[in-house]
């Protein structure tokens, strides 16, 4: 092992005065050596040393260096140590040596202009004069000019009229204006240069034993021609070009057997609702769906005539303006509510004798001859030969609308799922309405509200020029139904089914309740294969009938039509008059048997 002695000489330049007994260089390098050294004797050096090209105030790095080296001792062992360029090969190059960049911060006090012309003269400017006083700020807090003194300024900024009594004088300008213990910040700094002398020296001695390597290097020139030359071909690399290569094979054979299985099976096209595709339905987690691939002549027949012919979507916006696609159902929907609000007024029910289902309920045998036309429509569409009739006048399509379509959709499903929930409501909501305001005004706020809401739905996606959606389904009438109960029943109290416990029942708040979660649903596109234009084009109709119903109601009265003895309401096909509906009030039954 090698026997080395650093040594730390303390040189004190200008203004540098402690005591003898101190040492504080000799300090510093037993701190981060950890060792003894012999005492140097202290000398005394005037201001020219700062100014010396060729003496350093204290010992430089380099020197100590060179110091240490000069007690190594070299030996030879029995290992082969590998020398560059002994192959015959000319010696590679290692890396250059990366340059370090220093921030030096601004002085901490604001100096005027005409201070600058006092210290350096006109031949230097107050912003380079400013410069030259940071760097000999910066070497006096690092404690570095107790090597660097106050020479090289001048070479550093690229100011060659910077001479070395300038920076003597901005130096002892500044020991004036800032005084700091430099002192102190040049052992902290001799400290520190010596515990990196040291380190250098052991890693500079491990290299050239071999026991370390000079990892800047090494790992600059892995995977070049001087790292392959010294190591070979790396094992690891070897390992993952050979898996890069197995993975590029397997890729292409991935997609060899995709584009395989798209000529087999080309991809379907999903069911547009509202311009957001819909997938097909599932049975039993399996979706039910048609291999077009494999499609008889005879099914594929009847699909194409159910299609709009057109070759892209920017020929359906051209074959007709907004106006154009709007005025024909405008005008369907405001003679669709003419005639319902004449049928409303003017409907007779029948005596109960002349009725097909006497034993049937009206209400029931309404809601029931609905559900079995909705249920005739949903079979034709499992019909192909249907489908040309079905997408023409039981579709409501922005992209190429037809007015009795309109109407037409509202007794269309598609499927069972969406049939059996409006139906679930027109069983249930619709027989309750039914029973309160009769057949005529039931019917004809069913039919008016399925128009109007098709056609708000078919003219908010014209105007947006949404020609990939498509409307059926009779939510918008549903809903209409559900704000004519909620408006016209007034009772407060309702009977849990099968149980004789009555609830609180605010039919109002049902209501509010429904618009909101409608409005919520459309606003953060909640639900977003829902019709919420129709269903609000309902609410709305259903609204304004009930206000029409119950303004019919007070003024019958007044225009004659209500006398004593006359029929007021038949319910179960049973005539009942004022009387008797009085009487059952009284009793708490309501009049509704």
């Amino acid at each position: 092992m090698n026997n080395v002695w650093p040594v730390a000489l303390r040189l004190p330049c200008a203004a540098f005065y402690p005591p003898a007994s101190s040492q504080p260089w000799a300090l510093a390098a037993r701190i981060a050596t950890g060792r003894s050294f012999p005492s140097i004797p202290v000398l005394r050096y005037n201001p020219q040393a700062l100014l010396s090209h060729n003496t350093s105030p204290i010992i430089s790095p380099s020197r100590l260096r060179n110091s240490l080296n000069s007690f190594s001792r070299s030996f030879s062992t029995s290992s082969h140590v590998y020398k560059e360029g002994s192959s015959g090969k000319p010696a590679l190059t290692p890396p250059t040596t990366k340059s370090t960049q220093i921030r030096i911060p601004p002085l901490p006090i604001n100096i005027p202009a005409p201070e600058f012309q006092k210290l350096f003269g006109t031949t230097i400017s107050p912003n380079n004069g400013n410069k030259v006083l940071r760097v000999l700020h910066h070497r006096r807090v690092t404690g570095s000019l107790a090597e660097e003194g106050v020479r090289g300024i001048g070479q550093i900024l690229g100011l060659p009229q910077v001479t070395n009594e300038m920076a003597m004088t901005g130096l002892t300008y500044l020991r004036e204006k800032i005084p700091i213990d430099e002192e102190t910040a040049a052992a902290e700094w001799a400290e520190a240069e010596a515990t990196r002398v040291e380190q250098e020296y052991w890693a500079s001695q491990g290299l050239k034993l071999g026991i370390y390597k000079e990892m800047d290097r090494e790992e600059s020139q892995q995977g070049t021609a001087y790292g392959r030359e010294r190591y070979g071909e790396s094992r690891i690399e070897a390992i993952r070009k050979k898996n890069e290569a197995k993975w590029e094979v397997e890729k292409k054979e991935r997609e060899a057997k995709l584009e395989a299985e798209k000529l087999k099976n080309p991809p379907r096209e999903l069911r547009m609702v509202n311009g957001e595709p819909v997938p097909p339905p599932k049975l039993f987690g399996y979706e039910i769906t048609t291999s077009r691939a494999h499609e008889s002549p005879w099914l594929k027949k009847y699909r194409e005539k159910a299609q709009v012919q057109a070759t892209s979507l920017d020929e359906l916006r051209s074959r007709l303006t907004t106006f154009q696609r709007i005025w024909p159902t405008a005008l369907f929907t405001v003679s669709v509510c003419t005639l319902c609000a004449f049928f409303a007024v003017y409907y007779e029910p029948p005596a109960n004798a002349n009725r097909l289902f006497p034993d049937i309920k009206p209400s029931v045998a309404t809601a029931l001859t609905i559900l079995s036309i909705n249920a005739a429509f949903l079979l034709l569409w499992r019909f192909p030969p249907a489908w040309p009739f079905m997408n023409k006048y039981m579709t409501s399509l922005p992209s190429y609308p037809r007015a009795f379509a309109a109407l037409g959709n509202v007794f269309s499903h598609q499927s069972f799922k969406h049939f059996g929930t409006n139906m679930l409501w027109l069983m249930t909501i619709g027989v309750w309405a039914h029973d309160i305001v009769g057949r005529g005004v039931f019917l004809g706020t069913y039919l008016a509200a399925g128009t109007v809401g098709s056609f708000a739905s078919l003219s908010y996606y014209a105007l947006t020029r949404n020609f990939t959606s498509s409307s059926t389904g009779a939510s918008g009438a549903i809903m209409a139904i559900l704000a004519l109960f909620c408006l016209t029943d007034d009772r407060d109290k309702i009977t849990i089914p099968f149980t004789s416990y009555e609830t609180a029942f605010h039919p109002r708040l049902v209501l509010c309740i429904a618009i909101a979660l409608e409005i919520f649903n459309l606003r953060f596109k909640r639900m977003g294969n829902l019709d919420h234009y129709s269903h609000l084009g309902g609410y709305a109709t259903g609204i304004v009938a009930a206000g029409l119903w119950r303004y019919w109601e007070s003024i019958k009265g007044v225009l004659g039509l209500e006398e004593e003895g006359d029929v007021m309401r038949r319910v179960e096909g049973k005539e009942m008059d004022k009387r008797d509906v009085v009487m059952d009030e009284r009793m708490g039954r309501g009049g509704y048997r």
